[in-house]
């Protein structure tokens, strides 16, 4: 039986961040994964100021600056009629499967196309069966995202509730004049949002109305005719159609068996949060281990507010018979004192 005093369960960007940490702790530990290896999906992009601090603590904040693109500002229209501007400081983007990718150079090796497959406690400790063989540990994390197998092993009936919102997603090359900005287009049947990527690419959000033609062309058709933009789909070099989702455990752990990350909770990714929440879960699990109740209560609360701003994200931006009315009002809030507060929500900093 292999021993470690530390199990991680799940090598997306929370199980290797924590992996760094635990390694800059000096930590023994372990991590497993069912998949066959690293992901290739980009999926989130944006890393906020408030994780800059945690990034820099296990040494990776130089190679993930050098790496992303630095968005300076959001820009918002009314179709192709200008809104505002709101500030956003230094956000940067970069598709998840490469902020892993560096988050994997620094933590310790991953052990693909190994299951978690339950656990049991036995005194102090914890025996726990995988289906490359038990392991034995002192703490479990399960960071393995929104279906957890260690959730469902700590028998906490929680399930993902969707929300009444689908969107659809694709990284095409940038044709526009927008640069390094940031830019959300508001329309009566939902909204766009548009981010910029290296490589000269920027990635196009589309929220559905619901009988959109659901390929690469029909995103680009509905992009043309909600912005007046027109990307090149034979660019792509990613496309996706998902629902949003929120989840909010109602316990993260049992004794020493801890949930992180989508394991813990999900939101939607309109304002692009949730990795970066998965992040602070890590620092304030590694810090409060000892005091699962701190842990959990600081996890709920932060959770808690990111969820409840992603849904007025999402109802702000959904499908409107008051659309001039929206208009005006986000208008109003861009050009008065009140965006600087808008900055430090939007960025995470308030958290």
């Amino acid at each position: 039986m292999r021993t470690t005093d530390v199990l991680v369960v799940g090598a997306g960007a929370t199980g290797l961040y924590l992996s760094c940490l635990l390694k800059h702790h000096h930590i023994e530990h372990l991590v497993i994964d069912s998949k066959p290896g690293p992901s290739t999906h980009s999926r989130s992009i944006g890393i906020h100021p408030a994780s800059f601090q945690l990034l820099d603590e296990i040494g990776v904040l130089g190679d993930i600056r050098a790496h992303a693109t630095l968005v300076a500002s959001g820009q918002a229209f009314d179709r192709q009629r200008f809104l505002g501007t709101l500030p956003l400081g230094s956000v940067l983007t970069l598709p998840q499967f490469r902020t892993e990718a560096i988050l994997e150079r620094h933590a310790n090796p991953v052990s693909y196309n190994t299951t978690f497959d339950g656990y049991h406690h036995h005194g102090d400790s914890i025996h726990i069966d995988t289906s490359t063989g038990p392991i034995r540990a002192s703490t479990v994390i399960g960071a393995d995202g929104m279906h957890s197998s260690v959730r469902k092993a700590m028998t906490i009936e929680s399930t993902p509730i969707p929300y009444p919102y689908s969107f659809f997603m694709g990284d095409m090359h940038d044709n526009t004049s927008f640069g390094a900005d940031a830019v959300i287009f508001l329309h009566p049947d939902g909204m766009t949002e548009s981010f910029p990527l290296s490589d000269n690419k920027r990635r196009w959000v589309v929220m559905k109305r619901g009988d959109e033609d659901e390929t690469i062309e029909g995103l680009v058709n509905e992009i043309q005719f909600r912005t007046g933009h027109a990307p090149d789909p034979a660019t792509s070099s990613m496309f996706s159609v998902f629902k949003a989702y929120r989840h909010l455990a109602p316990r993260m752990h049992d004794r020493n068996v801890f949930l992180a990350g989508d394991a813990a909770h999900v939101t939607s990714p309109i304002g692009g949060q949730g990795m970066n929440l998965g992040w602070l879960n890590a620092r304030d699990l590694i810090r409060n281990w000892d005091e699962p109740a701190i842990y959990e209560a600081i996890a709920k609360r932060r959770a808690g507010t990111v969820i409840r701003r992603a849904e007025f994200n999402m109802s702000l931006g959904g499908k409107s018979q008051w659309h001039r009315l929206r208009c005006a009002g986000v208008r109003l809030v861009l050009n008065l004192p009140i965006r600087t507060w808008l900055t430090r929500r939007f960025t995470m900093q308030d958290l």
